[in-house]
């Protein structure tokens, strides 16, 4: 997969990267879409989003979509081909407000390609 990798503000350089496999519950989607959105510029320009500095290197755009290419064991309700758009959130599943429910405003919630966060799969 070829990937184009914030490295510093401004500078960004394109790396050819192995995929892994998806894992159990897990489904692989080849991205034809992402957003842009102000973190990805913050994050460009500026290095960081508010005190939060960027962990390079980093892939900006974390909302995508696109096509399952293939799934993880256990995966069902998905296939090869089909269309996905995918949650940028990751949830922890474990504080106070994801066991009520309230996923949205999670504890430990992070977002794909934010700080560090670099997910060639995405859980089902």
């Amino acid at each position: 997969m070829l990937i184009a990798e914030l490295i510093a503000p401004r500078e960004m350089r394109l790396v050819e990267q192995e995929i892994d496999d998806p894992g159990p519950g897990e489904v692989q989607v080849r991205v034809k879409a992402v957003g842009i959105c102000g973190s990805d510029l913050h994050s460009y320009s500026e290095g960081g989003i508010g005190d939060m500095a960027c962990q390079y290197p980093m892939v900006l755009g974390h909302e995508p979509s696109g096509t399952v290419v293939k799934t993880g064991a256990g995966v069902t309700g998905w296939s090869p081909g089909d269309r996905a758009a995918l949650e940028p959130a990751l949830y922890c599943y474990h504080c106070e407000f994801c066991r009520t429910g309230h996923h949205n405003v999670c504890a430990d919630i992070r977002f794909l390609s934010n700080s560090g966060t670099r997910a060639s799969s995405a859980s089902s």
